[in-house]
């Protein structure tokens, strides 16, 4: 009976330090996951802020770009009325 005993114990002894170790290793791991979700969640966040603000600068880009021919188009008359008032004045 006291073998018995003893071995169920010692049996029990060496699985519950297994289990006690597990749920540590277990609850340590959840802990550690939580840490880096949050992490990952902020580094998005950054990300989509800083990809938002490109966006809005290359709207304004296309903005800009989309103007140049109407600019041209200014210029080139500007020229063919500063050409006109050349041609007056040398007359």
């Amino acid at each position: 009976m006291d073998q018995l005993f003893v071995d169920v114990m010692s049996k029990g002894g060496v699985e519950g330090i297994f289990a006690i170790l597990f749920i540590w290793l277990f609850m340590s791991t959840r802990k550690e996951a939580g840490i880096r979700e949050k992490e990952s969640r902020d580094r998005e966040d950054k990300l989509i802020s800083h990809l938002n603000r490109t966006t809005e600068t290359l709207q304004k880009i296309e903005q800009s770009i989309s103007s140049i021919p109407v600019i041209e188009q200014s210029i080139s008359g500007m020229k063919e009325e500063i050409k006109d008032i050349r041609q007056k004045i040398e007359k």
